[in-house]
């Protein structure tokens, strides 16, 4: 009897050896596995405080009281900033002019239709110039000429035209009548040019800048 009951517990531990060891399930993982411990403690996060600065940008408190740009506005807030140009390229900064009244003007821009800024002077803003003025808004053409020197009025030209030469007001840059007033940067575009017996009203053009083919 003994030894038929110790065959039969042998037999029993056999058997239980025989199922494979279960995993323990943590319940609080979402697919159900076991769940890593091994936490990495590294709590370093990267944030990037450099912030680049253009040193080159030049303050509005570095330019000179009677010069002006689009960024750097004219001190009172009464006066227009006023571009100038020397030859075909425009001048790093503007100066600071009143505004106009009473038919003067500063740009042909200021003035009606069929009519142009004359005799007007504009000194750049970090420059001395012995007159600078505004001008007075004139019709853009008149009478029929020749090429004679007198016979058009200060501040026109005779312009010679496929029909009548006629006096056409003198334009400043980047308002043209031909491309010669342009030095060669570009084309004087839009412009109409009417002869003094013809029922027209010439229009200046202005000088477009694009790179020749």
């Amino acid at each position: 009897m003994r030894t038929k009951r110790c065959t039969g517990l042998v037999a029993a531990w056999l058997a239980l050896a025989a199922f494979p060891a279960c995993d323990h399930v943590d319940p609080g993982s979402a697919d159900g596995g076991a769940t890593d411990a091994d936490t990495d403690g590294d709590t370093d996060t990267d944030v990037d405080t450099d912030v680049d600065t253009d040193s080159d940008t030049e303050s509005c408190a570095e330019v000179q009281p009677n010069c002006c740009t689009a960024e750097c506005p004219c001190p009172d807030a009464e006066d227009r900033c006023v571009y100038t140009f020397d030859g075909a390229a425009m001048d790093t900064y503007g100066v600071c002019k009143p505004e106009t009244s009473g038919g003067e003007c500063w740009i042909t821009d200021d003035c009606a239709d069929g009519e142009f800024c004359a005799g007007v002077s504009v000194c750049p803003c970090d420059m001395d110039c012995d007159w600078e003025g505004p001008g007075i808004c004139s019709p853009v053409s008149g009478a029929c000429c020749t090429d004679a020197p007198m016979d058009c009025p200060d501040d026109y030209f005779c312009l010679a035209l496929e029909g009548t030469d006629t006096c056409h007001g003198v334009l400043t840059y980047p308002q043209c009548w031909t491309d010669e007033e342009c030095f060669g940067a570009a084309p004087c575009a839009d412009e109409v040019l009417c002869a003094c017996d013809v029922d027209c009203v010439s229009v200046p053009g202005t000088c477009w800048m694009y790179e020749y083919d």
